[in-house]
């Protein structure tokens, strides 16, 4: 999956002429739902975090890709984004289960409009264009802590995706 992440983003930066920061592979990732910004999560919401994954039941599924844009933004560059055409119905489901069981436990979080794929932050805006499809089968899902403007993500803990 990364190869082929790294092959259209190439393509796009050379057919857009774009020169901004790339996001490192090992940054890649989906964002479902933003918990809000702390400086460092303290044990307790980890713990009530790592309580409520584990009771998520949700197969593997595939997420494919196919179209590629920048989302607009009021400062800074606009994101280079992958993003789908159609309702991604795995996605979907883990997001809303994600969402239910962190309501449900008064956590606040705020659900991400698309979901998508940063690729890379450019001054130069691209229109929504189909692309070759990016496929892969999602296995499991993150806890990431992002320092925002830092280029930096933590992984905090990690779950299996699993039909319980």
């Amino acid at each position: 999956m990364l190869a082929t992440v790294g092959a259209t983003r190439s393509r796009l930066v050379r057919q857009e002429g774009l020169s901004g920061r790339e996001i490192g592979p090992d940054r890649l990732h989906i964002t479902l739902h933003d918990l809000g910004g702390f400086d460092e999560p303290s044990t307790d919401f980890i713990d009530a975090l790592a309580f409520i994954a584990a009771a998520i039941s949700t197969p593997p599924f595939e997420v494919m890709f196919d179209q590629a844009q920048s989302f607009p933004r009021p400062l800074g560059d606009p994101p280079l984004v992958l993003s789908s055409s159609g309702e991604l119905a795995g996605l979907a489901a883990l997001r809303r289960e994600l969402g239910l069981a962190l309501a449900n436990a008064g956590i606040w979080h705020q659900e991400t409009r698309t979901p998508h794929m940063t690729l890379l932050y450019d001054s130069r805006a691209v229109r929504k264009q189909a692309i070759e499809p990016v496929t892969w089968i999602a296995t499991e899902f993150v806890l990431v802590k992002s320092l925002f403007g830092k280029s930096i993500h933590k992984r905090l803990e990690t779950w299996p995706l699993v039909d319980r």
